[in-house]
């Protein structure tokens, strides 16, 4: 870690605003050197990454000059921390001959995985757990909240300006059901707190776990532990996905595993589609087997594709264009851990949020 005097260069390669830059500042004014570099490198970025997948992580209302390429190269082989969003040239660390430490704003791994830092000597974190936990938990719940009271129906009738009581059933109340919680990191403990305080039994699945039995974390009633996962979703009555996209994870919710859930249950997803075979999705909601899902996410949502026509076309799922994580009360908590574990590195600590290249997260 660097020395008590060293003056320590942090680039910045995601959006950041004038405010985000003296935030970061603040944390050592006379030691840290920051320097905002997502306009300079995005020609170099969009090499990468589609256009469309970099305007998502590119804020409007904020504007950066772009640099001279000599500024660009003495910060980035200067640099000994970085800031790094979802998008960003994939061959970086090359072009940082001095970074010992990259952190990055979103939660999981899949933007990086065919990036240089990828299982690199580099110390890599992420913001599993900060990162719009709570709006995307209180997503969760409110989509699966949604089919459960059938909202998605008055939506269409409200569009179409009609009014048919006899187009609903019973509504699924929620007080006493069971919510399952997949992963029971940032995003899944809140889910868990938000269905326990509307009178839900909850019960979750960590990888840690070694057998089913009470939560010493206290985060939900009952915890199970991954291998049996199977046998959780039979008493599930809504079931939350919150595992982030890891090799152990990715294709995990198969036809098998769908058929586990108990009958009439209600899925939500807003972990990956990765996670999800779609085909067995669209045949559990096809059959009755599924009483509905809601969906933040969907294979290729992260690259800005369009949801599969099949799971469009069911009148029992909702679909949202992962926006999951927007809130009207921003939430830069990955700001803030960034900053916490910048005060550590400087003090030689151990940061937080150090990804295990073996667990995936």
């Amino acid at each position: 870690m660097p020395g008590t005097e060293d003056k320590v260069v942090v680039a910045l390669v995601r959006d950041a605003s004038p405010q985000d830059v003296e935030k970061i500042k603040a944390v050592a004014p006379d030691r840290l050197e920051v320097v905002p570099l997502w306009r300079s490198l995005r020609a170099d970025t969009a090499r990468f990454f589609p256009e469309t997948h970099i305007k998502r992580f590119e804020r409007p209302d904020v504007w950066m000059p772009d640099l001279p390429k000599e500024e660009v190269d003495r910060v980035l082989g200067a640099a000994q921390a970085a800031f790094c969003g979802a998008v960003h040239p994939s061959d970086l660390l090359s072009r940082m001959p001095n970074i010992r430490w990259a952190h990055f704003s979103m939660a999981g791994l899949s933007s990086i995985q065919h990036s240089e830092f990828w299982e690199s000597g580099v110390d890599v974190t992420t913001s599993r757990g900060y990162t719009g936990a709570r709006s995307i938990a209180e997503m969760a719940v409110f989509g699966g909240m949604m089919i459960a009271k059938s909202f998605q129906i008055a939506v269409r009738q409200t569009d179409a300006g009609k009014h048919d009581g006899k187009a609903f059933g019973p509504a699924k109340l929620a007080q006493g059901k069971t919510m399952g919680v997949v992963g029971l990191g940032g995003i899944g403990g809140n889910v868990a707190k938000l269905a326990s305080g509307i009178g839900m039994r909850v019960v979750g699945s960590r990888r840690s776990t070694e057998k089913r039995g009470p939560d010493s974390a206290g985060v939900v009633d009952e915890v199970f532990p991954a291998a049996d996962l199977k046998e959780m979703l039979g008493e599930c009555d809504f079931v939350a996905l919150c595992t982030p996209a890891t090799p152990e994870t990715v294709g995990m919710f198969t036809a098998e595993v769908f058929s586990a859930i108990k009958p009439g249950a209600i899925f939500i997803n807003v972990a990956r589609g990765e996670i999800v075979d779609e085909d067995a999705l669209v045949a559990a909601l096809a059959s009755g087997h599924l009483a509905g899902a809601y969906l933040d996410v969907f294979q290729g949502s992260e690259e800005g594709e369009e949801p599969p026509a099949a799971l469009m076309a069911l009148p029992n799922v909702v679909i949202t264009p992962h926006i999951a994580v927007r809130a009207d009360i921003p939430q830069a908590f990955s700001l803030d851990l960034f900053c916490d574990n910048l005060r550590k590195f400087l003090d030689g600590e151990q940061i937080e949020n150090v990804v295990d290249w073996a667990r995936g997260y």
